[in-house]
């Protein structure tokens, strides 16, 4: 993987292609079905179907067939305000459902 930093958004292919996964392949035209945001060290957050999280990059280098780096365009204190909004998150009853 190129150089990450934090802030960088990580788009994820998955070997395993489940039914939502395909569905979101075929409403996006895109083979990337989830993503985060890379906050440092060996942590992505992300959105889950029970809030905001943090989770394991390891987990998805391993889970993925392919993992796309967005760089994040910002400064390097736009970056620290990403991070600390992110983290801020997982202590919100942040939900997220179907439209």
């Amino acid at each position: 993987m190129p150089d990450l930093r934090p802030g960088d958004v990580l788009c994820f292919q998955y070997r395993d292609r489940r039914l939502m996964a395909r569905a979101i392949e075929y409403v996006t035209g895109s083979v990337y079905t989830h993503c985060g945001t890379y906050l440092g060290g060996d942590q992505v957050g992300e959105a889950t179907g029970s809030g905001y999280a943090i989770g394991s990059i390891s987990r998805y280098r391993a889970e993925c067939v392919s993992i796309r780096v967005v760089p994040f365009p910002g400064d390097n204190e736009g970056r620290r305000r990403v991070v600390d909004f992110a983290i801020a998150l997982v202590r919100t009853d942040l939900r997220y459902g179907w439209l």
